[in-house]
């Protein structure tokens, strides 16, 4: 819907920072190439962000490094000498659509599956909140945060669920 939207409103949208009228039809016309690479974009940030949460960080850097680096700037250097700023954007637009296909295909791979499974720990306990009270044997006294000279109350102020 972003990219439709952007494709309807880009004169408007545009008019609302300049009143320039080349600015204007410069601006529509990129948003316009833009808008082409908006469900795309979507895709790659919620392919991106399963991907993070399964603990697979290192393929997100890596698809993004090569999307990046070896898609946008590579189509960008060789397109604006010959289309300037739409060509930059034109870049933009084919990198994100890349990218998104990139992300999508290693989501379906069923990657995220086996790097979740390295551990044989599911998911609820790789990303567990650690305890907010301290634990027994903490530091020399095991009263750590706490003053080494004070003694520890083991009973006092500790929540249920937490040993």
């Amino acid at each position: 819907l972003s990219g439709v939207g952007l494709w309807l409103f880009a004169p408007a949208l545009m008019g609302i920072f300049t009143a320039d009228a080349a600015v204007i039809a410069l601006g529509a016309q990129v948003l316009r190439i833009e808008a082409f690479a908006e469900p795309m974009f979507g895709a790659s940030i919620v392919a991106s962000g399963a991907m993070q949460g399964a603990g697979d960080s290192t393929g997100c850097f890596l698809l993004n490094l090569f999307s990046m680096w070896g898609v946008r700037l590579t189509l960008a250097f060789l397109l604006a000498p010959r289309l300037g700023l739409v060509g930059v954007w034109a870049a933009m637009c084919i990198e994100l659509c890349i990218r998104g296909a990139l992300f999508l295909i290693r989501l379906a791979s069923g990657s995220i599956k086996e790097h979740c499974n390295k551990k044989n720990k599911p998911l609820r306990h790789r990303f567990a909140m650690p305890p907010l009270l301290p634990r027994r044997g903490l530091g020399k006294t095991g009263n750590f945060p706490f003053s080494p000279e004070a003694p520890l109350d083991r009973g006092a102020g500790k929540a249920k669920g937490f040993d």
